[in-house]
């Protein structure tokens, strides 16, 4: 893959390049990494072959989450078990169930939330 270092392409996918002490635009790694994101994803995740190497045999693969609603874990004024993530999170994990993974709440994972483009 070659690296695509025209600035353009990436504000066409709403990634701005940071414009302070950076006169030639330059590409930073994590405005990359969120180019990538939005042109080539598979890139940026292991495939099935490279999780199972990491997870004994016998542990089934319940599902895989994509898209999430995220509150900080460390937000003390809603503690994850007032999260429904982690409640349907804990509910598939108890039961194997991923038929129970039904969220109310709007994903808002996703880096174009985030005015740091971080989570």
């Amino acid at each position: 893959m070659l690296f695509d270092s025209n600035a353009e392409n990436y504000e066409r996918l709403r990634i701005h390049i940071q414009s302070d002490d950076n006169p030639n635009q330059l590409i930073g790694f994590g405005d990359f990494v969120r180019y990538l994101h939005e042109t080539n994803p598979q890139l940026l995740c292991a495939t099935e072959t490279e999780l199972r190497k990491l997870i004994p045999n016998d542990l089934p693969k319940i599902m895989t989450i994509h898209d999430f609603h995220y509150s900080s874990a460390y937000d003390k004024a809603t503690p994850p078990s007032q999260q429904e993530t982690y409640q349907l999170i804990a509910k598939v994990l108890t039961t194997g169930d991923a038929s129970l993974w039904k969220p109310v709440e709007e994903p808002n994972n996703s880096w174009k939330n985030w005015n740091s483009g971080n989570l």
